[in-house]
């Protein structure tokens, strides 16, 4: 489990590093930001109609 979890972690730090290339990292951070706040919302929402 610890595997899968530093996996993903290296995964998405190079994803960044490869994406910071193109765009700002302060804009990166906002649209991960975002995405999360929607899926949070995605949860509440599904939560409240089981």
């Amino acid at each position: 489990m610890v595997a899968a979890l530093q996996f993903g972690t290296g995964i998405s730090t190079n994803f960044l590093k490869f994406l910071s290339a193109i765009y700002p990292l302060a804009l990166l951070f906002k649209w991960m930001g975002l995405l999360a706040f929607g899926m949070v919302g995605l949860m509440w929402y599904m939560q409240k109609k089981i």
